[in-house]
């Protein structure tokens, strides 16, 4: 730890977790009283079962943190890095440098009394939720918690059919015939795929009815993609009614954005239409999990008339 400390940017620090609605002065603030910490490779900085009230962001290089029964890599450049390293009191996991690392450390007491004190910061108001909450969206929100904290939450995947497929195509040995035997695991599939060879689209004068025929009209890339869309179509059916149509806007809106990806992909060498439609087919995936559990709360969703009042396109 000889490299003299640094002193961190408050356009950088408001990237992180907790220091987000902090104004710019208090940041600065905040900064220069607590400059960034050198960590050399191999070193441990917190031990699980360590309490130290410390609230620790990983800056620069790599960190691994281990609970003793799996190990997870968090690097700097991800995402995972705006969030504060094992932040619990005691520590629930072991945090170790992979690389030479940065890290912003501050008190976790000392960022309640910025909060606190900043006059700016007043409209802020901060309350802790329970499981009998009397506010049914707070209810909604403890379960999500709950849940992602014990590594439960259930998030939409990607379909194995889907995945397969795209692999299948990718290999050029590969006939109809073989991605036919993939795609025919899923019968519902198989019905809609023969139905669109039979689609004025690619429509001939001989009627489609098996599934390696209709993939040698369609071609082996635009089957890729069409099975690709209706496996992930098939993660927008709602359980119930309460969320049909907010499951049937998304899923609007997600083929909208996949087709324009899908186009201006196609202008750029660089990129590879079939990607961008996934993107665009998966990019707001996320809500999927938030109405599927919306889906237990009923009085929730009945009470928020945005949602079923809300027109395409507003």
């Amino acid at each position: 730890m000889s490299t003299p400390p640094d002193i961190i940017s408050y356009q950088d620090l408001r990237k992180l977790l907790l220091l987000q609605n902090i104004p710019p002065a208090s940041l600065k603030k905040l900064a220069a009283e607590n400059p960034c910490k050198h960590i050399n490779a191999g070193r441990i900085i917190f031990r699980r079962g360590q309490s130290d009230d410390a609230v620790i962001y990983l800056i620069k290089g790599k960190v691994a943190l281990s609970d003793h029964q799996q190990d997870e890599i968090v690097n700097a450049d991800s995402s995972a890095a705006r969030i504060p390293l094992d932040n619990h009191q005691p520590r629930q996991c072991t945090a170790k440098a992979i690389t030479d690392v940065t890290i912003f450390e501050l008190n976790h007491n000392l960022l309640d009394i910025i909060k606190a004190n900043d006059s700016s910061a007043g409209d802020i108001n901060v309350s802790e939720i329970y499981e009998d909450d009397s506010h049914v969206d707070n209810q909604l929100m403890y379960k999500l918690y709950q849940e992602y904290m014990n590594g439960e939450l259930k998030l939409a995947s990607l379909p194995e059919l889907a995945i397969r497929v795209r692999k299948a195509v990718q290999n050029q040995q590969n006939t109809a015939h073989d991605i036919a035997t993939i795609i025919q695991s899923d019968p519902a599939i198989t019905g809609q795929l023969i139905n669109i060879s039979n689609s004025p689209l690619y429509r001939t004068d001989s009627e489609i009815l098996d599934c390696q025929t209709a993939i040698a009209r369609i071609g082996l890339e635009n089957t890729r993609d069409i099975v690709t869309s209706l496996s992930i179509r098939q993660l927008f059916k709602p359980k119930t009614k309460l969320v049909a149509r907010q499951m049937s806007a998304l899923w609007k809106h997600s083929t909208h954005v996949g087709a324009i990806a899908a186009v201006i992909a196609a202008m750029l060498p660089s990129m590879k239409p079939d990607r961008a439609l996934l993107a665009g087919l998966v990019h707001d995936i996320g809500i999927l999990a938030i109405l599927s559990y919306a889906e237990q709360f009923p009085q929730l969703v009945k009470a928020c008339g945005c949602w079923h009042s809300q027109k395409p396109g507003s």
